[in-house]
């Protein structure tokens, strides 16, 4: 399910996924008596960029509902060849 959402939310910041991994975390639980837990998803793989402004807004602004737990974060490297 996680990595459905990934390819979705990918594609939507400019993104075409060549490779993708994803790895469980723990889930995230937030602070105080009604506090929310969150469950997290690692995705590491190889992308190539197609839309350089979606991909600039989704480094800036995070992906998904869980930014508030640190969760969301894209980050980028050059591929090495």
């Amino acid at each position: 399910m996680a990595e459905e959402w990934w390819k979705a939310k990918a594609e939507a910041a400019g993104l075409i996924l060549r490779t993708l991994i994803s790895s469980s975390m723990p889930d995230i639980r937030g602070v105080g008596e009604d506090a929310v837990q969150h469950a997290a998803t690692r995705c590491d793989g190889v992308a190539v960029i197609k839309d350089a402004e979606l991909v600039r807004a989704a480094v800036r602004a995070g992906i998904g509902r869980g930014k508030a737990y640190g969760c969301g974060l894209l980050s980028l490297a050059p591929m090495a060849t």
